[in-house]
């Protein structure tokens, strides 16, 4: 099941299932106006419904309506190529200047795959015509609303071809690019962070039934990433149990075959986990090849971070791109920030059922900074655009119930606190090293807050 569902989320990122779908269905769309073209000339009404001697469509015969088709019909091929080789110098540019790992956004646009299927499908259509012109005993049989359909298909897909292209230039810009990354994490991370069960003693009540339980490991079947967790499909299973289900790894950990992903504590007798409540259990999991950011905001923030250290390399040295990554980092970091870090919980008529473990605020900071930290030791613009960032994660953190967020990010600034200061103060005189110095003085509270603040 999960790799039919590998398999399923691959066709629809990809740059042909959309398009082949659209294809098919201008192809049936083809075989139906024939249809409808039969049945007019067969009834001798044809004309009725089109006049082919009228401006807006010419008079056409048989020799008209191929040339016309024919023509259409090398311009859409030459046109879909024209734009399949956008896309390889679009992929190309991205997987040079930012990460590969943002390839997906690219082919999963539904406007790139939405405009490469009216064109070929208006391809097809016209072919599919084209042979059936002069097709009938007489040689004479034009399929007059077949035709005539082919012309404002053709301005479609010349429109489609426009949409391609600029849709192709927005995609490849680091701000456009960037935005995209962080409006799926932000969604991920609204839903991963506030779901669950708020009540207080729902850790508690989670140990006591398990003290008495047996529990009991299932091991996973394949390699890959854990990429979604159907809690309330498991919290059904935990409840006809009578138990608590843990999920033994995080969504986006990679696991091995044979590794236990879920552990079942539950008053069960040595035979109760038979292979098809394992197969049940397995079921709730979506083990893939790669990654999403469906339930996990950290690959959305892995993303974000990889550009940032590629426009800071060597080859790159794309230091406002940089910048940038950082701000959309610092955006999605405030989603957690408000929330009190506790594993996430499915609870069934108030009884707690599943718990599954999460990044906390504090991890996910280390995978924010510290790599790029490291990257910006010769870019003071960049470790004052991160040290800002801080400021505004410590506004963000002060909504936090517990003060557990503003705790690990203070505890966090402190351990890299010299760091930072010895880089940014190489330089005193440069404004950002200023902006540095100031931010990190209202963090540690050791100074009065700027004008505005």
């Amino acid at each position: 099941m999960n790799r039919l569902r590998d398999l399923a989320l691959q066709a629809l990122s990809s740059l042909w299932f959309v398009p082949l779908g659209i294809a098919l269905a201008m192809a049936c769309a083809a075989f139906g106006c024939l249809g409808l073209d039969a049945w007019l000339d067969g009834e001798g009404s044809g004309r009725l419904l089109l006049d082919t001697r009228s401006p807006l469509f010419g008079d056409v015969g048989v020799a008209g309506a191929r040339a016309m088709l024919s023509t259409s019909a090398g311009a859409l091929v030459t046109v879909a190529g024209v734009a399949l080789s956008g896309v390889l110098v679009a992929l190309s540019i991205a997987s040079g200047q930012y990460t590969s790992r943002v390839l997906r956004t690219f082919t999963a646009s539904r406007v790139h795959q939405t405009a490469l299927g009216v064109t070929l499908g208006s391809f097809v259509y016209c072919l599919i015509v084209l042979r059936a012109v002069g097709s009938s005993a007489d040689g004479a049989f034009v399929p007059e609303v077949s035709v005539f359909l082919a012309l404002p298909l053709t301005l479609a897909s010349v429109a489609a071809l426009l949409l391609f292209a600029h849709g192709t230039a927005r995609s490849i810009q680091a701000s456009e690019l960037l935005a995209a990354i962080a409006e799926d994490t932000i969604e991920s991370a609204e839903r991963w962070f506030t779901a669950g069960s708020k009540e207080p003693g729902a850790v508690a009540q989670a140990r006591e039934i398990a003290l008495p339980a047996t529990r009991r490991g299932v091991a996973s079947a394949t390699s890959g990433y854990i990429r979604e967790v159907d809690g309330h499909g498991l919290a059904e299973i935990a409840e006809r149990l009578g138990g608590v289900i843990v999920v033994e790894k995080e969504v986006g950990e990679f696991v091995v075959a044979g590794d236990t992903v879920v552990s079942v504590e539950a008053p069960l007798g040595p035979e109760s986990l038979d292979p098809e409540l394992r197969e049940a259990l397995l079921g709730h999991l979506r083990i893939g090849t790669f990654r999403t950011a469906e339930q996990d905001p950290a690959f959305g923030i892995r993303q974000l971070v990889d550009i940032a250290l590629k426009a800071l390399s060597p080859g790159v040295n794309d230091v406002t791109t940089a910048e940038m990554a950082m701000h959309r980092v610092i955006e999605v970091l405030s989603i957690p920030a408000r929330s009190a870090s506790r594993p996430s919980q499915v609870t069934l008529a108030g009884q707690l059922r599943v718990m599954a473990p999460r990044r906390d605020f504090g991890r996910l900071l280390e995978l924010a900074f510290e790599e790029v930290l490291r990257a910006s030791a010769e870019h003071p613009r960049v470790l004052a655009t991160v040290a800002e960032g801080w400021v505004v994660l410590d506004r963000a953190a002060a909504g936090c119930p517990t003060g557990e967020s503003r705790r690990l990010l203070r505890r966090f600034v402190a351990g890299v606190r010299p760091f930072v200061e010895a880089h940014a103060g190489a330089e005193p005189a440069l404004e950002s090293s200023e902006r540095t110095r100031t931010a990190l003085t209202r963090l540690s509270g050791d100074g009065p807050a700027p004008p505005g603040a």
